[in-house]
């Protein structure tokens, strides 16, 4: 007869005890972190599948806009003619810049920084003063709540306080002219807009406020409001530069129009890089008269606060204008200016 006991293929003739079985909780995991290791490694290929698929897009919109960035251009060329901006455009030039000059971080040192407060106060005052030239503070200061709303608020308030609409007018459909009328109201009258910086002046606009926020300028020369001018409590990396680098560039006033800033927009790189590299070429204050009132610069050339140098084998353009930089020839450093306060004359 058959052994008694039979267990792992050894025979005995007295009973062996019962086999021992993993537990059922045992089997569980195992088959769990089995499941787990599946589900990461469906979800690595998904997301690198996904990551080529978004580099694909970006190709193809990167085609989509090169292929439309010349009729944009053209465009442009007929609106500028149309619109007669109230200021010339960048001039063309090339991203190598002046010759003779070497491809370094800075080509000259950063300004001294100004320590002279900026003037303050109404125009009626400042003019009385003398003060020629002043740039606008910011004035609304809110000192509260992140995430509150306040984006929002910006947002209405830009648009509703824009000097565009502020020194417009209401008139009739047949008195209005070119890219001024806006939308015909119930009444059959249409607003006439003012997109010109030539008509936000105080003899245009009369005793009319409005809303004149500061800029700021990417990394492409181009130039666009800026909601957030500082944050107290933050950015105390600023107090050292001075007083220019709040007030930044020297920018005018036609850079605050709408249709300027979008023309702009469709310039060729090579211009608004230079444009930006003229605009945080300084000189150095002489400490003779407040930096305000000066008239040309006395001292050495200097690099304007406000400005940051670019390592462009670090900075990436948007997909319409990365292919204009070619990164093998053209130099390794160019310089951003960052932000403009809107200036005026008090009188």
């Amino acid at each position: 007869p058959a052994p008694v006991g039979v267990y792992m293929g050894a025979a005995s003739s007295t009973p062996s005890p019962a086999p021992s079985t993993p537990p059922s909780n045992n089997i569980t995991i195992i088959s769990s972190l089995v499941g787990l290791r599946e589900v990461d490694a469906a979800i690595a290929s998904a997301e690198a599948a996904l990551q080529k698929l978004r580099q694909r897009r970006g190709l193809l919109l990167q085609w989509r806009r090169r292929r439309r960035l010349p009729k944009q251009r053209e465009g442009a060329e007929v609106g500028r003619a149309a619109q007669k901006p109230s200021c010339s455009f960048p001039p063309a030039s090339t991203v190598r810049g002046e010759p003779g000059q070497a491809d370094v971080r800075l080509r000259h040192p950063f300004c001294e920084a100004v320590r002279t407060p900026l003037p303050s106060g109404s125009l009626s005052e400042l003019a009385a003063e003398g003060v020629s030239d002043v740039a606008v503070l910011p004035s609304l200061l809110v000192p509260c709540c992140a995430h509150s709303g306040t984006t929002f608020l910006w947002r209405c308030m830009q648009y509703a306080f824009h000097p565009e609409r502020v020194c417009g007018s209401v008139a009739d459909r047949a008195g209005c002219e070119g890219g001024r009328c806006g939308k015909q109201r119930r009444s059959g009258r249409v607003a006439v807009y003012a997109p010109l910086a030539a008509d936000w002046s105080r003899s245009a606009c009369g005793s009319r406020r409005y809303l004149l926020p500061g800029l700021a300028g990417n990394v492409q020369g181009h130039w666009d409001y800026r909601k957030e001018w500082f944050f107290y409590g933050g950015g105390g990396a600023a107090w050292p530069k001075g007083w220019e680098d709040y007030a930044g560039v020297e920018l005018p006033l036609c850079y605050w129009e709408r249709e300027y800033q979008r023309l702009l927009r469709v310039r060729p790189l090579a211009d608004t890089l230079a444009h930006s590299r003229a605009l945080c070429s300084s000189a150095q204050p002489s400490g003779e008269k407040p930096w305000w009132q000066r008239g040309p610069r006395g001292g050495g050339p200097c690099t304007h606060r406000a400005c940051l140098p670019l390592d462009m084998r670090k900075i990436r353009f948007g997909p319409e204008f990365d292919g204009e930089y070619d990164r093998e020839t053209s130099p390794r450093w160019q310089v951003q200016a960052t932000k403009a306060l809107p200036r005026l004359h008090p009188a």
